[in-house]
């Protein structure tokens, strides 16, 4: 089981490659590799989070690959769930719409999160407002049975609604409330303030904070996210 693991975050690793490698063919269309260091706040149960992402763009179309590394979790380390995501964009007068897809590939170490193979859709809507974005998420989670868990794990809805707004002409800064239930299905919902500064046309960096509002959310996340365009 561990092997193919490996083969797989080794497969999707050359995948992201592949992506890459057919970026330099066509100029119209982009990838972006960040890399997001998080320390999950929770008493005893606090640890670090590591995710490693490319998203890659075309006009209408984005594909989206994440890779997650958990560390110091009850003395245990190892790889999450990895999870692709497919989204089609499009727009309707002055509101921006994407329909996604995201699929978990159930590549998680048991010790540390369930091994799900999960499937999610949701409709993401934006709009320039007042100066700044708004924007709101509305999804499904289908839960698959995990293996090597015997627990009842159900289908649940979950949003997300926030927004952003520059501060300075490279600055900017905002507010996102989350509703995703867990694996498990337990209620989790937390309040992220978030800011992001860019370095230049290729490079930002950006922090977040998060507070958990519910008994299964980490009391606190704190974050920090370098990305790069290319």
């Amino acid at each position: 089981m561990h092997r193919l693991k490996v083969l797989r975050i080794r497969l999707l690793i050359g995948l992201l490659i592949s992506c890459a490698l057919l970026n330099t063919a066509h100029a119209q269309q982009s990838l972006k590799l960040s890399l997001g260091e998080y320390r999950i706040l929770d008493g005893a149960d606090s640890y670090g989070f590591t995710s490693i992402n490319s998203k890659y763009s075309s006009q209408n179309y984005q594909a989206s690959l994440s890779l997650p590394y958990i560390s110091g979790y009850r003395g245990e380390s190892g790889v999450g769930n990895v999870a692709v995501k497919l989204a089609y964009l499009t727009q309707w007068r002055k509101n921006y719409i994407d329909l996604n897809y995201r699929q978990k590939l159930a590549t998680a170490d048991d010790q540390l999160t369930v091994p799900a193979w999960d499937t999610g859709m949701s409709i993401e809507l934006a709009r320039y407002l007042v100066g700044g974005v708004g924007f709101m998420e509305l999804g499904y989670n289908w839960r698959h049975k995990a293996q090597g868990s015997q627990a009842e794990r159900k289908n649940s809805l979950f949003y997300a609604l926030g927004g952003s707004y520059p501060l300075m002409k490279y600055l900017s800064a905002g507010m996102i409330l989350d509703h995703k239930p867990t694996a498990l299905g337990q209620l989790n919902r937390n309040i992220t303030g978030f800011a992001q500064y860019k370095l230049n046309q290729t490079h930002r960096i950006g922090v977040n904070a998060f507070k958990g509002l519910t008994q299964a959310s980490p009391n606190w996340t704190l974050g920090l996210v370098w990305t790069q365009k290319f």
